[in-house]
């Protein structure tokens, strides 16, 4: 027998592993200087696959990102994302059903007559077709299997089991037990392998309900309105997600199926898993699971365009409990916008502080609210203004005033440089607390591949903050908050909208509480052992009594050098309702020693922030900061807790508030 390791022989092994070791490099890619550790591969199929390890708890969070959208919908069949999306949770050919071959005969012809349903207008024809439906939907009924799905992933010990579609992606996810990510993952392969849209009457029903839910409420409709407008002549303007009425009424079972089979494709869709594992672990797992998906040629059609905003565009609607006024200005969409540069622009009108020149007209009491919002999407963006006149004696244009005033002061750069460093600690802050979460660094993560941006741009984010010049900031403000902007009014009262009739369908009942066969080959899946770092209440936690008899529990954040506190008292709304209002009154107010402007701007200028929440059973206040700068943080706290600022103007202004929501409940 010749001997393996001599060395000719070895020296051609050698080379052969470190081949197969290059390969195995070149195909995970990681990113220079990334302290997130993100992992990226692409599979066989063109499926993306997304790791990030986070070992500081045992759960992980999963998500299948589909590279599709409202945005994506046909014209004439609007919300078909969304729905598609309730049905992709209803089970397959083998799972959700006692027997998919007798089932099937009813759902076959549940599928011609929602056909047959959309080619009538007539409504006596209608209702005798809705009446077969339901027929036929009792019938399949009998075999169905309702939330099997939802069912098998709480098993596993999955928690947060959801779904949401945007305009430019749909995402379903939850986390789960490290120790189940294969069963996990089988799962989720599985229902979009032979999904069955069953039981499409009563998701039909939640569907509608959610619909006149956003019709029914003043701000929803509202935030529409102003998306129509700003993005007029694009799918982000003219298609909202939850679809058109018309469309709604006259659902295709036909056009959903083809609608799944031409964008649920491997090469259109990604896996993102962030938490508790080990990268080299589950690639093969993942690897073997994935692989299933098919591939397609899918080309999309999406070139889209949009109407030009030329000089000051007014829209006037009476859609709202207290007159409103809305100021929307064009920016850049994600794929290409400096997210660092719009984040600042945006963090000195309005900031967690409340020291933003958009925050000062409400804080000092000029108008009733104002804030800044920030719609971001893949191909454009938008900055709004919200401006809120007071209830009595102030009219739009009085409220505008003030409102272009302060933007003007950002535009000549009226804004102290200590402010503007302080606001940058605060975003680099706010970010390093993002990362902390499982959750947030997986929707990083999912707009990189929904919005096809580099994952550079997120690790270099604090570099790219900190580079930015007081100048660079002023030129920005003066290229977005130019001559061409929407305004849109809205006066006080309620646009009448034709709400999306229920169908005349009797209940689906189902007592049916059997597994499916798949079901019962899950349970035979065996688990792997999970290996738990329980906390030691001796060496991980520190736990003191104070001289006032509270406890203090204290833990280490390995993390970074961000330190969050919690002080709670154990007293809420349930025995004390006037806590309600005190909780607004203490975050609109200073100390005795220093006001609210000068209170908070000392609070910013050391990046800390405080707020004071309650619910029936606690108070609480909400203390975040850096850790260097702890005993600073805890002074000014302190000073505040024991002699807070008398101010009855603020008291006024509350008032004034509830007044108006009131006014929205009505």
């Amino acid at each position: 027998m010749k001997n393996l390791f001599s060395p000719p022989l070895f020296s051609l092994l050698l080379i052969f592993t470190c081949f197969l070791s290059t390969i195995a490099q070149q195909e995970v890619k990681t990113y220079p200087n990334d302290s997130f550790g993100m992992k990226e591969l692409t599979l066989d199929n063109g499926m993306k696959v997304y790791l990030l390890e986070n070992h500081n708890k045992p759960e992980v969070y999963g998500g299948i990102i589909v590279n599709v959208g409202s945005k994506n919908d046909p014209a004439d069949n609007t919300g078909m994302a969304h729905y598609l999306e309730h049905m992709l949770f209803k089970g397959t050919t083998k799972m959700g059903t006692t027997d998919y071959n007798k089932e099937k005969v009813h759902l076959d012809k549940i599928n011609e007559l929602y056909d047959l349903l959309a080619t009538k207008t007539g409504e006596e024809e209608r209702l005798k077709i809705q009446k077969q439906i339901s027929e036929e939907s009792a019938k399949a009924g009998e075999y169905a299997l309702p939330n099997e799905f939802d069912r098998i992933i709480a098993e596993m010990g999955g928690t947060g089991l959801n779904a949401f579609t945007s305009p430019d992606m749909t995402v379903y996810h939850n986390t789960l037990p490290p120790n189940e990510i294969e069963k996990w993952l089988e799962v989720y392969v599985h229902r979009f392998e032979e999904p069955v849209f069953r039981l499409f009457q009563s998701e039909l029903e939640t569907v509608y309900e959610e619909k006149n839910r956003m019709l029914n409420n003043p701000i929803n409709y509202l935030i529409r309105q102003y998306q129509a407008n700003i993005f007029k002549g694009h799918p982000y303007g003219d298609q909202s997600t939850l679809g058109k009425t018309e469309h709604l009424k006259n659902p295709s079972l036909t056009a959903m199926y083809n609608y799944f089979h031409k964008y649920y494709v491997a090469n259109n869709m990604a896996l993102v898993l962030v938490g508790d594992f080990k990268s080299e672990e589950v690639i093969p797992i993942i690897k073997e699971k994935l692989g299933r998906f098919p591939k397609s040629n899918l080309k999309k059609e999406e070139n889209f365009t949009i109407l030009p905003l030329k000089g000051r565009n007014e829209v006037t609607l009476k859609s709202s409990p207290v007159k409103m006024a809305i100021y929307g200005y064009r920016v850049e969409g994600e794929k290409t916008i400096n997210k660092a540069k719009l984040d600042l622009l945006t963090s000195i009108l309005s900031n967690d502080a409340e020291t933003g020149l958009i925050d000062e007209l409400y804080t000092d009491g000029k108008v009733m609210a104002a804030q800044v919002f920030d719609f971001s999407m893949e191909e454009h963006g938008s900055i709004a203004l919200l401006n809120v006149p007071k209830l009595v004696g102030q009219s739009f244009e009085k409220a505008e005033k003030l409102l272009f005033a302060q933007i003007d002061s950002l535009k000549q750069g009226h804004f102290s440089d200590e402010m503007f460093e302080a606001i940058k600690n605060e975003l680099i802050k706010y970010k390093k607390l993002e990362a902390e979460d499982n959750d947030n660094i997986a929707y990083n993560i999912m707009e990189t591949y929904a919005y096809e941006k580099d994952w550079s741009k997120i690790i270099n984010y604090e570099k790219e903050l900190k580079k930015l010049t007081k100048q660079d900031v002023v030129a920005y403000a003066n290229e977005v908050f130019g001559d061409d902007y929407l305004v849109m009014y809205s006066k006080m009262g309620k646009t009448k909208m034709e709400k999306v009739p229920k169908p005349p369908f009797k209940p689906v009942p189902s007592k049916n509480r059997k597994k499916s066969s798949y079901y019962t080959m899950l349970d035979k899946m065996t688990e792997k052992i999970q290996e738990i770092e329980y906390v030691n209440f001796q060496e991980d936690l520190i736990v003191k009594k104070l001289n006032n008899g509270a406890k203090l529990t204290v833990v280490n954040n390995p993390k970074n050098n961000v330190f969050e506190l919690e002080i709670k008292w154990n007293v809420g709304t349930y025995a004390l309702p006037e806590l309600a209002p005190m909780v607004d009154y203490l975050n609109l107010v200073g100390s005795e020693k220093n006001n609210f402007k000068d209170f908070r701007n000392k609070i910013q200028k050391i990046n800390a922030s405080y707020s004071f929440r309650v619910n029936e059973k606690e108070l609480t206040l909400y203390i975040d900061g850096e850790d260097e700068l702890l005993p600073q943080t805890l002074a000014l706290i302190n000073e505040f807790l024991l002699a807070p600022q008398k101010d009855e103007t603020k008291i006024k202004e509350i008032v004034q508030q509830k007044k108006a929501l009131n006014k929205e409940r009505k």
